[in-house]
Parts: structure tokens; sequence; C-alpha cells
């Protein structure tokens, strides 16, 4: 199910296994969110979440970026993020044990995800901050920057397509 992370529409207490996957970090108070998972969650149920720890730039990221600054793509809104409750393991235990939650485990993990030159341009144009501001161009922009960010990435070593960010898995039992 996809919903709004603060306003689930479930009964209390009804679901075993909440997934918050890459959300938490993007709400302007993650709280709302673990709070509304702690009252669709019946006792003993499970949240499992998966947020950045740090979050890099990869060379393909920076090049993609370049090429839409030079065409003058629309600078992605401000929004206010949860970042600072979300990046850390013991961050990420102050959140849960705030909410009902218990057995709070963090992992970090490296993302270390490599892609290719082909690839990489799908990726940054097609998702996140850089594929919001591409899909903001008109055709014509939208040619000229997958154009030149393509044989730029060409020349790029392979070291500059490998994503380095850490990723956090939390679980989390609730308590009542």
């Amino acid at each position: 199910m996809q919903a709004d992370a603060a306003a689930l529409p479930l009964r209390a207490a009804s679901a075993d296994v909440l997934v918050l996957a890459f959300v938490l970090f993007l709400l302007p108070d993650a709280r709302l969110a673990v709070a509304e998972a702690a009252r669709v969650l019946r006792p003993g149920g499970w949240l499992l979440t998966a947020t950045w720890g740090t979050q890099l730039n990869t060379g393909a990221d920076i090049v993609v970026r370049e090429e839409l600054d030079a065409v003058g793509a629309p600078t992605f809104p401000v929004l206010v993020r949860s970042d600072s409750l979300t990046d850390t393991p013991d961050r990420m235990a102050v959140l849960l044990s705030g909410g009902d939650f218990d057995n709070i485990n963090t992992s970090s993990r490296p993302l270390a995800a490599t892609l290719d030159a082909r690839a990489a341009l799908a990726l940054k144009t097609g998702c996140g901050i850089l594929g919001w501001r591409y899909r903001r161009l008109d055709a014509a922009s939208q040619e000229a920057v997958h154009r030149r960010a393509a044989e730029r990435l060409a020349a790029l070593p392979s070291e500059a397509f490998i994503d380095r960010s850490k990723v956090l898995l939390t679980t989390a039992r609730r308590t009542r």
C-alpha cells in the first residue's frame, strides 16, 4: 500500500509489519510518521525502515547537475526534512524509542551501487532531485542535457559511477 506516512488509512493495531523505505528523512517531522506507525501496528508488530546515513554525490551526479544548470533548469525547492532525526543509528534509536518501540536495531551498510554511463544517465534524469529538474525542461533542453551529459559521462572513469552512500536499515518492535 502506498499512503501518507503520517495518516495511514489503516485501523489502529491492524498491521503486523510496516515498511517505511526511504521516506522518514523526507518528511517535515518524522516523529509524526513514527507515531502513526505505532498506532497501526499490533503489539509485537514490526517497523522496518531504510534511510540515508550519508548521501554522497557521484561523478555522474555532478555531470548531470552541471548540464541541467547550463540549460537553466529550475532549482529544486527547499523542503523541510527530517535528516537530522534519521541519519545515524543513535538518532534512529532516539526517534523510535519515543514511539512505543523496543528491540531497535540499526545497521549501516554501504550502498556500493555501480552503474555504467547509460544507466547513470537514465537514473539521474528519471528520478530524484535531478530527475525533477530534468522533467521541467522543454523537449529541446532535455535533448541537449541528455546529449551533452552522455558525452561527458562516457569519458568518466568507472570509479565515477560508484555510489558510496551509506544506508541505515532499522527494525523496531511495537511494545504495546
